[in-house]
C-alpha cells in the first residue's frame, strides 16, 4: 500500500509503500533526517521513529568510517603513484632505472599492476562514496572515478603496448656488455677497455670502492648515455680524479672523460663527437622523446664541465651516422682537456705534442715517397 509521504527539507516525495520506503533508506537514497506522514497521523514525524533499522543503516552510510576513509585515501595514493610511475617509464625514459635482464618482465608487471589499480581503485571509490557522501556530491565523485578509470586504463594499455619495445631495447643493450676493467696497484690506475654497456657504472663503482684510485684510463668507442652519465658523476664526486682517454674515445666515452677533474688524452688521437641516437630504431615517439631527453642532459653536463659547444653542434648537424673528429691538441687549446700524454701515458706539453705530430707527419710523407 502506497501510503507514506516524505518531507526531505523543502522537497515532498511519495507516496511510498512501507517496503519501498525502507529500501530507499537502506540504499541511502533518503536521509534518516527526513520526516514522514501518512493518513491517520496527527502530523509529520521523524522517519527513524517508524523505520528504526533502516534509519540506522542510512546513518552508517552517511557517516564516514575512519578505516574506510584511510583505505580510500590509500587506494587513491596508490593509483597516483602507479600513474606517475607509468608516465616516468613511458616518457622520461625511466627504463634506465630497471635492471636490463629483467626489464621486460618488470615493465609488463608494472603495466598489469597499473591496470588492476586503475580499475580496482575507482570501483572502490564509487562504492564507498555512495555510502557516505551526500547525494549532491555523489555524482561529482563518481564522475571523477570514471575519469580515473579511463586515464589509468589508457596508461596501462600504453605501457603494456610498449613491452615489446622494452624487450627490443634490452636485447640490443645486452650486446654492448663487452668491456673489461683492470687494476694497476703501482700506478693506482683503473684501466677500462670496450663498450659502455649495461652494468658499466656499477662495475666502475666496484673498482673504485675501497681503493685509492688516482687515475682512470679509458679506451672506448662509446655506448649507453645513461651508463656514461652515472659513471661521469661518480668520477666527478672524487676530488682530484684524473681521467685519460687512450687510443680511442668517441660518443658516450667523452661523457665519462668529462667526469675527471683532470682530463687527459693521447697527444696523437682524435676525439669523436657523435649525435645521440637510440641504440635501435623503434620508430616510436616514446623512443625519440627518451633519446632527446638523455641527449640534452648529457650536453648540459658536458658544457658545464668545460666542453666546447661547437663540436656538439657540428655532430648534431652531421647526424648519428657520422663522427665529428677533433684532434686532442685542439681540445687542449679550447679548454676541454687539461693536458696530453705520450705513448707511455706520461704528461707532455702542448708544444712538444705538436712537434711530435709534425715529426710523425714527416715520417709518413717519407714513407709515402718511398
Amino acid at each position: 500500500m502506497a501510503d507514506w509521504h516524505v518531507a526531505d527539507g523543502q522537497r515532498r516525495l511519495g507516496p511510498f509503500s512501507s517496503e519501498a520506503l525502507q529500501a530507499a533508506l537502506e540504499r541511502g537514497e533518503l536521509s534518516d533526517r527526513c520526516l514522514v506522514w501518512r493518513e491517520g497521523m496527527a502530523g509529520w514525524e521523524p522517519i527513524s521513529k517508524h523505520f528504526q533499522k533502516a534509519a540506522r543503516a542510512s546513518r552508517r552510510r552517511r557517516r564516514t568510517s575512519p578505516l574506510e576513509f584511510l583505505i580510500l585515501l590509500a587506494m587513491s595514493l596508490l593509483y597516483t603513484a602507479a600513474a606517475a610511475l607509468a608516465v616516468t617509464l613511458l616518457y622520461l625514459n625511466g627504463l634506465d632505472l630497471l635492471p636490463r635482464p629483467q626489464a621486460t618482465l618488470i615493465w609488463t608487471a608494472g603495466g598489469v599492476a597499473l591496470a588492476v589499480t586503475a580499475l580496482a581503485g575507482p570501483v572502490l571509490w564509487w562504492r564507498w562514496t555512495g555510502r557516505w557522501l551526500r547525494a549532491e556530491l555523489r555524482g561529482l565523485f563518481r564522475i571523477m572515478a570514471i575519469i580515473l578509470v579511463l586515464v589509468g586504463a589508457s596508461l596501462a594499455a600504453m605501457q603494456l603496448f610498449q613491452a615489446r619495445h622494452v624487450a627490443t631495447v634490452s636485447t640490443a643493450a645486452e650486446t654492448m656488455r663487452h668491456y673489461s676493467f683492470a687494476w694497476d696497484g703501482r700506478s693506482r690506475t683503473v684501466k677500462i677497455d670496450g663498450m659502455i654497456g649495461p652494468g658499466f657504472a656499477r662495475r666502475l663503482k666496484a673498482e673504485l670502492t675501497g681503493r685509492d684510485v688516482a687515475r682512470v684510463e679509458i679506451t672506448s668507442p662509446g655506448g649507453l648515455i645513461d651508463e656514461a652519465m652515472r659513471s661521469a658523476r661518480m668520477l666527478q664526486a672524487r676530488p682530484g680524479m684524473t681521467v685519460v682517454a687512450r687510443a680511442q674515445c668517441a660518443s658516450a666515452c667523452i661523457i665519462v672523460l668529462m667526469g675527471g677533474e683532470t682530463r687527459l688524452a693521447d697527444y696523437d688521437m682524435t676525439i669523436g663527437f657523435h649525435a645521440y641516437d637510440a641504440i635501435v630504431d623503434l620508430k616510436s615517439d616514446w623512443s625519440t622523446v627518451a633519446t632527446r631527453r638523455q641527449g640534452r642532459e648529457a650536453d648540459r653536463y658536458m658544457l658545464a664541465r668545460g666542453a666546447p659547444a661547437e663540436p656538439m653542434k657540428e655532430s648534431a648537424r652531421l647526424g648519428p651516422a657520422t663522427l665529428y673528429m677533433v684532434p686532442s691538441v685542439d681540445l687542449v687549446e679550447n679548454g676541454m682537456l687539461t693536458g696530453l700524454v705520450d705513448e707511455d701515458g706520461r704528461l707532455i706539453t702542448l708544444p712538444d705534442a705538436r712537434a711530435k705530430l709534425r715529426a710523425l707527419e714527416a715520417d709518413l710523407e717519407v714513407e709515402g715517397e718511398e
